[in-house]
């Protein structure tokens, strides 16, 4: 990333989301030093992250994603859908990727967020079964009440 004391970024499509935020960052002229608030102070990747990350306001749903327990994964899948950036294949259509956006489970409609999450005939059968399993008696709502749904029960690590 700096070579002879000058920000060299590699060639990538779509150039880097940090790349702007640190393009005139100056760089020191000392060899292996890094400095970033100021000249001689400890580095800091914590106050370098906080610097330049982009900052944004609490969601609501921040507590069911986030919680203490959660399972990592899990934790992400749930992060990519509340921000609809699941690479659902009506998306990859658009991207050229696939050439169909149909269901993969042959249910005749389009796949996207909203009908992986629960419109799809035999996704919604997978989720009320979920739902029977946690003793949650109650019907399958649309993906944005769903959400609703979840950040109202949340409690703890358990949903109310």
């Amino acid at each position: 990333m700096i070579w002879e004391c000058e920000w060299c970024w590699p060639q990538v499509p779509g150039e880097l989301l940090l790349q702007p935020r640190v393009r005139n960052i100056p760089i020191s002229s000392s060899l292996n030093s890094i400095h970033w608030d100021k000249v001689g102070e400890a580095f800091s990747t914590t106050r370098a992250f906080q610097g330049i990350r982009a900052r944004s306001s609490i969601v609501a749903w921040h507590d069911i994603v986030w919680h203490p327990k959660r399972i990592p994964k899990h934790a992400f899948s749930l992060w990519l859908a509340l921000r609809g950036a699941h690479r659902t294949r009506n998306k990859l259509l658009a991207m050229g990727v696939v050439q169909s956006a149909m269901c993969v489970f042959h249910c005749g409609e389009t796949e996207s967020t909203e009908h992986i999450f629960f419109q799809c005939p035999f996704l919604a059968k997978v989720w009320r079964e979920v739902l029977s399993s946690c003793n949650i008696p109650r019907p399958i709502l649309p993906w944005v009440d769903e959400v609703q749904w979840m950040s109202t029960h949340a409690k703890g690590n358990e949903f109310q």
